[in-house]
């Protein structure tokens, strides 16, 4: 397994290539912008991309979509439902296509990795992390020794850091992931940067 970081759209969001080296296949995770550098960097992988792995439905997580599907117009579009829900705003865009729905405990495939979904709500209601491996994506739900912003459209204080009306909360439910790991690896915010708050688990997010 391979993961490949790119820095995409104008407040550089992280997106990611997951790699599969024995298939030579891909999944792309939250394609923010730029989706022409995003296929050129499969291709000089040398990786077909299989699907897109959304860990929610922002727009500086999801608007490099419509130019992969340009150029891959078969490729699944995976978005929890609850974010799926609220496509159509300036803050959830249509993404161009009918995304499959993906929920806590589902496993997606990227070759021969098993990619498995924990539905962690509070930045978006559909918000999820993706367990790779050795590594977690926590899109949102995570950033740098802190939890996600809630103060955009179906934030929610209380289930990403409290045991609201989502238990465990989604902070808790990260770090009992990361706890429960025989691991050790870095967490990233960006290729330079490290959070040794939680140097037990590989966490890659925006």
């Amino acid at each position: 397994m391979k993961i490949r970081v790119l820095q995409v759209g104008p407040i550089g969001t992280n997106c990611y290539l997951l790699e599969d080296e024995d298939s030579h296949t891909a999944a792309v995770v939250d394609p923010g912008d730029e989706a022409d550098r995003i296929l050129a960097q499969a291709k000089a992988d040398g990786v077909e991309i299989q699907s897109i792995l959304l860990t929610h439905a922002h727009y500086d997580h999801t608007t490099g979509v419509a130019g992969l599907l340009k150029a891959l117009p078969n490729i699944p579009v995976y978005l929890h439902p609850a974010d799926i829900a609220r496509l159509g705003s300036q803050v959830f865009p249509p993404l161009g296509t009918e995304p499959t729905p993906y929920d806590d405990g589902d496993v997606v495939k990227v070759g021969g990795i098993d990619v498995q979904v924990l539905h962690t709500p509070g930045h978006t209601p559909g918000g999820v992390c993706l367990m790779a491996g050795e590594a977690l994506f926590t899109g949102d739900t995570l950033f740098q020794g802190s939890m996600g912003r809630i103060d955009f459209e179906g934030g929610s204080y209380e289930d990403i850091g409290t045991a609201g009306s989502y238990s465990p909360s989604s902070t808790s439910k990260c770090m009992e992931t990361i706890s429960s790991a025989s691991v050790s690896v870095t967490c990233t915010t960006a290729a330079s940067s490290s959070c040794s708050a939680f140097s037990s688990w590989l966490l890659f997010h925006a």
